[in-house]
């Protein structure tokens, strides 16, 4: 009868104990997580905006029409599979192609004025080869002895990449907290059952 109440207290202590700890270790999992999703999505952002950049800076206004130079290898990085695969437009301000994939459909939206970088990149998501895409558009001032104006740099990524790295994260994350919630758990019943002995002998 001893050994049934020493149980009894024992699991009701440790109910109480490794619940709200259970709780809490799930709740810092998710904001660990989203946490890390943003961080992230930030990352890729920045790469997306480099790259447009950097496609922006090879463009040219000579006699009369926009050119620009790019360089193989600025793409080439990026495919190591096809899930990894870039894709480029670059346009004059009425949408006229100037280079890149002329399928990847057009921005012709307003930026908005709060936006990260205001009055010159966007970022928004679409559907190109039937693929959910991230896409950064930057409008690009072109100034030449010639003439002037303005180009508009479309640069996309496949959803997938940051789709995997979410998977990757989510998995270490639950891996991690996982072993802590054990850790917890055990040192919580080691202790509880300590504890409880002087009152049953």
């Amino acid at each position: 009868a001893m050994t049934g109440k020493r149980y009894s207290a024992r699991s009701y202590v440790l109910a109480w104990i490794i619940t709200p700890l259970t709780l809490i270790i799930a709740t810092d999992t998710y904001f660990l997580y989203q946490s890390a999703l943003r961080s992230v999505g930030a990352a890729y952002d920045r790469t997306l905006l480099a790259t447009a950049h950097a496609v922006g800076d090879t463009v040219r206004y000579e006699k009369g029409e926009f050119r620009l130079s790019l360089p193989l290898a600025l793409f080439e990085i990026y495919e190591a599979d096809q899930s990894g695969r870039y894709f480029y437009r670059v346009s004059s301000a009425d949408g006229k192609l100037i280079s890149g994939d002329e399928d990847l459909p057009f921005h012709s939206g307003a930026l908005p004025r709060k936006a990260s970088y205001p009055a010159l990149v966007q970022f928004y998501e679409d559907r190109f080869r039937d693929s959910a895409v991230r896409v950064a558009v930057l409008h690009q001032p072109v100034i030449s002895s010639d003439d002037s104006g303005t180009v508009i740099i479309q640069v996309a990524e496949p959803l997938k990449i940051r789709q995997d790295s979410a998977q990757d994260i989510l998995r270490d994350t639950l891996l991690r907290q996982s072993v802590l919630l054990v850790i917890v758990a055990l040192a919580v019943f080691i202790s509880v059952s300590r504890a409880l002995k002087p009152l049953v002998e």
